[in-house]
This record gives C-alpha cells, structure tokens and sequence, in this order.
C-alpha cells in the first residue's frame, strides 16, 4: 500500500475537472482535433499550401534570387537596338517579268529555306564587313579594332583569307544577326543587334542590298555563261543543219523522189500498184494450172468452162437427139438403110464439132496459163527493181529527218539564247525589298518591365517547383499526410510545437511517495547520460494546443471500440527522442481521469517516466521482474490524482530484452490487467530494441509516435513491418510531434475556443 502526500498548490482545479466530464455520446473523433482523420487525407489545395509553407524560405530565397539577378542584369545592360528588314523572295519564274514559265510550286518551300540559309552565309557577311568597314569597329572587332588597317583580307583561289580583325567580326556578327522565314509566306525577315541604332539599321539594309546583287551578278553570270555556250553550240548545230539540207536537196534531184501528200511518194505508189497486180497474176496463173491438173486426172469433160459452154451444151444436146434418132432407126430400117446411115453420120459430125470445141477450150486454158506465168515473172523483175528504189526512198527519208531535226534544235537554241539576252537585258531579280530597317529610336532590349514580370513568374514557378521537388526527396515526415501515406492509417493525431516549461517537474514532485526506496540523482541513467524529462502539459497547461491534442488522442482511443475501449495500450516510436515518453505520461493522466490508470515504464535502458513526475527513484519494473521487489513496493501513486499510479523502471538494465520478453513480464501485465481499468507501457524505440516488438502482442493497441522533422518515412515504415510480423496488436493511432500549428486551419478555432471558456 502506498501513503498520500499533501496536494500540489500550483496544479488548476479546472484542468482536473474537465478530466472527470464524461465523453459525449455524439462525440465522433472525426469532430475533435487531433483526432481520426479522414481517410481521404487532405485536399490537393491544402497539400500544396502545407508544401508551400514548409518551404517557404527557399521558395522567396529563390525568387528574390531570380528577380534582383534580373532587375540588376537588366538595368546593367547596354541598350541593344534590333531594326528588322522584311525581303520577298520567288522561285525562279515567278518574278514579274520573266520568259521562263514557273513551277509548280512543289519545291517552292525548299528554295526559299535555301536562300534564308544563304543569308547567313560567311561570304556575304564578309562582303557586308568590308563594304562597312566592321572589322575597325570595336563593338565588333573589340581590341582588334585598333590594329586594323585598311588593308582587307584577300580572295586565294576559292578561299578567302582574313584578317584576324575581320574574323573577330565575322563571329561577331554572326551572333547578332537573325534570319527569320514565315512559312505561310514567301517573306524572309532579317533582324542585326547593335549598340548603335545607326549601325544595326545600316548592317541590315546593307546585307540586304548585297543580296539582291549577289543574286543578280549569279544569276547574270549563269546567263552569261550559257548563252556563250549556246553560241559555240549554234555554230556546230548550223552547219550540221546546212549540210543535212544539202544532202537531202542532192539525194532528191538525183533519185527524182518527190513528196506526195503526208509521208507518201511515187515510187511508193508505184510499189503498192506492182504488188497488187502481181498477186493478181499469181492467181490467175494458179487457177490455170489447177484447170489442167484437172483436165489430166479427169477428163475435159470435168472443167467447168466445158460444162458451163453453151455451144458445148447444145452440140451434147444434138448429139444425144441423133443418138436416140439412130438407135430407133437401126431398129426399124436396119443398119443399111440410108436413113440410119445419115444419122450416123450426123453423130459422128456432133463428135467432131465437141472434140474441136474441147480442144479449143484447153488451148485456151493453156494459153491463160502460160500469160500468167509470164506476166507473174514480169511483175516479180519489177518489183524487185522497185525495192532497189524503195531503199533510195528510205535513204531519202533518213536524210530527211536528220535535216529537220538539226533544222528543230537550231530553231531552240536560238530562241535560247534570244530569251537569255532579253531576260539579261530586263535586269529582272525573284527578290524584292518589302520593307528596309529603319533607324529604332528606342532600344530593343533590355525590356525591363517585361524581364521583371518574368523574373517574378520564373522566379516563383521555379521556387515552388523546387519546393515540391524537395519535398519529393525529403525523407522526414513533416505532416499528417506524410504519416497518412506511410501508414495507411487514418487515425492520425497531431501534437502541436510547444516550448518546454523548465522547472515545471520540482514543483509536481510534491503529492508523490516512493516506500523505502533510495534515492538517485534527477534524470540521470548509471551510465551518466543527462535526459530531458518528458512535458505533463495536460497539467500545466491544460488549455494549451498540446492539452487540446492529447485530449483528441484520448478521445480518438476511447471511441475506436466504445463498446469495449482498449485496456492495455503501448506507447512505442520508432526511434528515441521523438516524444514517446511525454506522450505516455499525458495520455495516463488524460485516462486515470476515467478510471484507474497504471503508467509503466518498460524502457529499462534510458527510463523517462520517473523524471517526467521529477521523482528520483531506482527501484521499480527491474526488480519486480527479477523477483527481488514486490509490486506494491516500487508503485508511486498521487493524492491528487488518486486512480493514476506510476511504475517507474528502477535502474538500467543490461537484461532488458531479456526481462521484457519473459513469462514473468506476461504473468506481470496479466495480474496488472486484473487490478486497474487502464494500463499505458512506455517503451524503448522498436527499430534499436526488440523490447517493445516483444510487448506488443500482449496489449490491446499500440499508439505509434513519430516526430515532425526528425521521423523518417524508411523509420516508420520499417516499424510498421515490424510490428506486422510479429503479430501485435492493432495500431490505435499515430501520433505527430512537434507539428507545426499553421497549416493547420483548426487550431485556431479549437484554441480560441478552449481559451473563451
């Protein structure tokens, strides 16, 4: 049993009561701060303005950084004049006078780039150099100005050579020069930046100006040039013309071949006439043999120009008439009768006349024949004298020909060079001055209003981007989204920074009483390490931010399962220094407000829950564990306070893990379980020591506590799997230290509130 000292003077009376005022049925922890959140976390806007708060410093520093650069760059630079000077450019054959038809317009695009990029070729800026003299100003020449003479480089062949005063120049004036196309169009505008507003404006027209020469003197010389070799080439092209009409006039009169109508002569007409007459004979002549062929294999008789012959019909008709008259008559009168003899006689006259008649057609026959053979042969020697003459022909049309083809290309090539003198003469140029540069009055650059406004827009864009892109590679936690992210859990309560009351721990020494215990120096462990006691802000400063959070963590706790609240609970963090212990022992005076409450120290290595309540003890869960104290020995209870009793850990224990993990530690938290309504553990950090890993299978729920700025995401992760494979209980709440109040909207209302009362 444990006596009661006096009452602590300095503790308020209404701090201690509104601890006793019983929860609200209708309290939820999502409406008291520092309580569940919900899982949806934080809207994007209000991620932002946390990111932006955290950040804040370099997000200005940056931007300040940017800005006053600028403004100072801006205001130290030399004014730079920019004229602009805008030219046409047309493909060849689309200039206003021009014999040469244009294209079509598909490389149109091409030729207008090629001349664009001829604009910004060394040659013509070295012509625009020594035209102006560049090379002796300083500004682009610089040093070298002073030295050069007005002797200028010279042309080596395809090479030019330059003075060293002039290549200063030319790089020079490459960087100052800007040659712009507009692709809807065939404009091409040229801008040149100078200190003087004179010289850029002269630079530009004079560029300008050489252009357009050195266009005309190419396109001058390629005329010149061709027309020279389209002279040498008219010259050959006429005497081979002269020759092949000479030839053709000689071949003429000699051959007597004279044009007839389109592409025809006579002896064509002649050939055509041969050939016709002599298939004409070829048939006739083969008609006529075939008559005879018949004649031997058949008989006259068979030849149709005998059965087809009307004397031969009539002498066969006769002749049968007789025949039939005598063969009645030799019947009748005998053969001896004189009129059978006359018959005969007459058939025999009929035979006669059909044989001659016969013979007279085959002759005939014979006679057609033998024509057409001769006729065939005679017609055959002609036309082979023909073809002879043909060949002639074709010799003719060769010639002829050749004579109009060289009479063609004479007639081109001299319209050639006929077209190349006129457009010469014309002096006609494709590009055209649109706009010279006229002489700026004011500066182009710096425009100071326009660098500034970019400066702040840059200046703050950057700066916020470098601010989320710090916070990408930060690895602390810093907010309730952090830890939400990490965890999981919804449940997340959040600390307020506090300062620390020094002191405050002597005065709350008194109402505490330790039985036949020695004492120990304050706060300190046998290995001589100093400590910062753990904050009692709930009594101290029960209307605080922090005393308003600790109460929302106790809330958040007892509604989690409010048919049945968790018993025994586990304080525990991930590593030391990140408020475990001063979470503890606010949260056991939140609880024994409720019923009884038993705050065990089980850090047997650096014990804060003593030095917290400013006791100077050194016995305590130590030697209840190793038999060599009882329990109500080494338990400290309060006369103020009466249902929060404290078991401090005793000394520093190098069998720490040992004790914690051992049946005796699990036979202890059975036995407390029986006597007292609450049970709150603090513990050793989870990653350093298996301590608390050991004890979290053995409690209701674990209240994990981590430190804004000093936590980080790998540590909390870490502890979470931890705590996973062993098995622990539930995770009742997360807790944040030390978090900034600011971006925090609700504390204003809830302190505001808090303090009204």
């Amino acid at each position: 049993m444990s006596n009661h000292l006096q009452p602590i003077s300095a503790l308020p009376v209404t701090a201690l009561e509104s601890l006793d005022a019983p929860l609200p049925a209708s309290l939820t922890p999502r409406q008291h701060y520092g309580s569940s959140i919900p899982a949806t976390g934080e809207s994007d806007w209000a991620r932002v303005l946390i990111v932006l708060h955290k950040n804040w410093k370099l997000v200005a520093l940056f931007l300040c950084t940017v800005f006053f650069s600028t403004a100072l760059v801006s205001l130290l630079m030399k004014p730079v004049y920019e004229p602009e000077a805008k030219i046409e450019i047309d493909p060849p054959g689309r200039e206003i006078f021009s014999l040469q038809a244009g294209g079509d317009g598909s490389a149109d695009a091409e030729y207008i780039e090629t001349q664009s990029q001829k604009l910004q070729s060394d040659e013509l800026a070295v012509r625009v150099i020594r035209v102006l003299h560049l090379d002796r100003n300083p500004e682009f020449s610089g040093k070298l100005a002073r030295t050069a003479s007005s002797a200028s480089g010279t042309e080596q062949g395809d090479a030019p050579t330059l003075t060293s005063a002039e290549g200063a120049a030319l790089r020079a004036f490459r960087q100052k020069l800007n040659v712009r196309r507009d692709t809807s169009s065939r404009l091409v505008f040229l801008k040149f930046a100078s200190h003087d507003p004179v010289v850029a404006a002269t630079v530009v027209n004079t560029l300008v100006s050489q252009y357009v020469e050195s266009s005309f003197e190419t396109r001058h010389k390629a005329i010149a040039d061709s027309s020279q070799w389209l002279s040498r080439e008219l010259d050959d092209v006429r005497l081979k013309m002269e020759a092949s009409t000479k030839a053709l006039a000689d071949f003429q009169q000699k051959n007597g071949v004279a044009d007839v109508g389109d592409n025809k002569s006579t002896i064509g007409e002649q050939m055509g006439e041969l050939d016709r007459q002599l298939g004409q004979a070829q048939a006739d002549r083969i008609q006529a043999d075939s008559f005879l062929r018949q004649v031997r294999d058949s008989g006259a008789e068979s030849l149709p120009q005998v059965r087809d012959n009307l004397v031969m019909q009539s002498l066969i008709q006769k002749r049968g008439e007789v025949s039939t008259e005598l063969a009645q008559a030799s019947v009748i009168y005998g053969p001896n009768h004189p009129n059978v003899k006359k018959l005969r006689s007459q058939l025999s006259e009929f035979d006669n006349q059909i044989a001659a008649q016969t013979k007279g057609i085959l002759g005939q026959l014979k006679t057609t024949a033998t024509a057409a053979a001769a006729r065939e042969k005679l017609l055959s020697k002609q036309i082979e004298e023909t073809t002879q003459v043909l060949n002639k022909v074709a010799q003719y049309n060769n010639l002829k020909r050749e004579a109009q083809a060289n009479e063609d290309l004479y007639n081109g090539l001299y319209a050639k060079i006929k077209e190349a003198g006129i457009s010469a003469a014309s002096k006609s140029s494709n590009v055209r001055i649109v706009d010279r540069a006229r002489v700026l009055d004011k500066p182009t650059r710096p425009r100071v209003i326009f660098n500034l406004a970019g400066a702040l827009a840059i200046g703050l864009l950057g700066g916020i981007f470098m601010a989320f892109a710090k916070e990408r590679l930060e690895k602390r936690l810093h907010t309730v989204d952090d830890v939400r992210r990490v965890t999981g859990i919804s449940s997340i309560a959040a600390i307020p920074e506090f300062a620390s009351s020094a002191g405050n721990n002597q005065k709350l020494l008194v109402g505490f009483r330790q039985w036949q215990i020695p004492l120990l120096k304050p706060w300190q462990s046998t290995a001589g390490e100093q400590r910062t006691p753990a904050e009692r802000f709930l009594l101290s400063r029960p209307n605080s931010p922090e005393s308003e959070a600790m109460r929302a963590l106790y809330t958040s706790i007892m509604l989690s399962r409010p048919d049945n609240p968790p018993k025994a609970i586990l304080i525990a963090s991930a590593f030391q220094g990140e408020g475990k212990t001063t979470v503890a022992t606010n949260l056991a005076i939140a609880l024994a407000r409720r019923g009884k409450t038993l705050l065990i120290d089980a850090d047997l290595r650096r014990p804060g829950v003593a030095p917290a309540f400013g006791m100077k003890v050194e016995h305590g869960l130590s030697d209840v564990l190793q038999r060599t104290a009882e329990f109500h020995q080494v338990l400290i209870s309060n006369a103020i306070l009466p249902d929060l009793h404290v078991l401090p850990a005793g000394l520093p224990s190098p069998l720490a893990s040992d004790l914690t993990g051992s049946t005796a530690f699990r036979e202890f938290l059975t036995q407390v379980r029986s006597q007292f309504d609450y049970v709150v553990i603090d513990s050793p950090p989870i990653l350093a020591f298996s301590d608390a890993r050991a004890i979290s299978p053995l409690v209701d729920g674990v209240v994990l506590v981590g430190r804004s700025g000093t936590t980080t995401r790998q540590a909390l992760s870490r502890t979470m799997e931890l705590l996973a494979e062993v098995h622990s209980a539930p995770v009742l709440d997360v807790v944040l230290n030390a978090a900034s109040t600011l971006p925090f909207p609700n504390y204003g209302y809830a302190y505001g509130y808090g303090y009204a009362a």
